[in-house]
């Protein structure tokens, strides 16, 4: 049996069939459903969106595409949802289809990263979604699963491609490939800004030459690469290398505030990156476990030594800077 499977945004006409339907699956008030429903036929952004498979013109599954599924991982977003298929239809294929049209759809739309709330991991993994983090359900009393779902990309990007971009996108550029970033949490934030302030604070009163920014600030590790990071804090020691647009070259030392909803792009890909491209010095603070990483990769040596959030950690490029973890005001 062929299904046919329909944007509602294509399908106006189904609006108030889908709410209900949607309603009697998940008990969710069909006025909540028709007000995301309406958003999406108003057609002003990406999100939200809603799917259906149809069968001789009744709903036998669908789903939809939301900021977030009712879970406390705001920044994790947009988030696919109200996964259903009618029980004698199961195993036939309609929700990897609807998935594989959803996810394809939202990349015609410019988003590549969707993330789902789900118990049933190996469905979705037949699919192309990873594990990603635990995340807390709104009044529930058990963590549950997130996954997320990342559309390869086909189109190579350039430097220039990267920096022409609007300026309130927030992503990198490494080999071509655009990563997006979501938004920084507020004790990302907090982290960021005192760690700044300390060394701000330090070449300043040393009357030091090295330069230190915070995000976002581009790095271009290697002109002959197309590739563009945006370090949360980068000190600079040699003026030549900065440019308006940022350093063009290794800094010194970075610090990377460790995100939760993709810790393996700063202990892995960036980890790489920067010792590849002689990064004197590199530090993922880790406010998850509370813990600071310090890679040292000055010359042949390439170290590692951990830190809690207890410790005062000595600054491998500096002879007499020490930070005290134990006294930065972050909750």
């Amino acid at each position: 049996m062929a299904y046919d499977m329909i944007r509602l945004a294509d399908r106006p006409d189904l609006k108030e069939c889908a709410a209900q339907w949607f309603h009697e699956k998940w008990g969710i008030p069909v006025e909540a459903y028709m007000e995301s429903m309406e958003a999406c036929l108003e057609k002003k952004s990406a999100v939200p969106q809603w799917y259906l498979a149809m069968e001789c013109g009744q709903i036998v599954g669908g789903m939809g595409v939301i900021e977030n599924d009712f879970h406390d991982r705001k920044d994790l977003a947009p988030n696919v949802c109200a996964v259903y298929t009618e029980e004698p239809k199961r195993g036939q294929g309609i929700a990897g289809a609807l998935l594989n049209m959803v996810c394809k759809d939202m990349s015609d739309r410019g988003i590549d990263t969707l993330y789902l709330v789900t118990d049933h991991t190996s469905f979705y993994e037949r699919y192309g979604w990873e594990f990603l983090c635990m995340v807390q359900g709104d009044g529930e009393p058990d963590m549950t699963r997130m996954y997320v779902h990342r559309m390869p990309q086909e189109k190579y990007y350039t430097t220039e491609d990267f920096y022409n971009m609007p300026e309130e996108i927030r992503a990198e550029l490494i080999d071509g490939e655009i990563i997006y970033m979501a938004s920084p949490s507020r004790i990302h934030q907090e982290i960021l800004g005192e760690l700044f302030n300390q060394i701000k604070n330090y070449i300043k009163s040393k009357n030091g030459r090295c330069h230190v920014y915070p995000a976002p600030f581009g790095v271009q590790l290697n002109e002959s690469t197309d590739t563009v990071l945006e370090p949360d804090i980068s000190v600079i020691c040699d003026p030549g290398k900065l440019n308006d647009r940022g350093c063009l070259g290794a800094p010194d030392w970075i610090i990377e505030i460790a995100s939760p909803s993709n810790p393996q792009h700063d202990y892995i890909t960036k980890l790489n990156l920067y010792n590849s491209a002689n990064v004197r010095e590199y530090w993922i603070v880790d406010p998850q476990s509370s813990s600071i990483y310090v890679y040292n990769m000055d010359g042949d040596r390439f170290c590692v030594k951990v830190y809690s959030f207890d410790d005062t950690v000595k600054v491998g490029i500096y002879e007499d800077l020490y930070i005290d973890f134990s006294s930065l005001d972050f909750e």
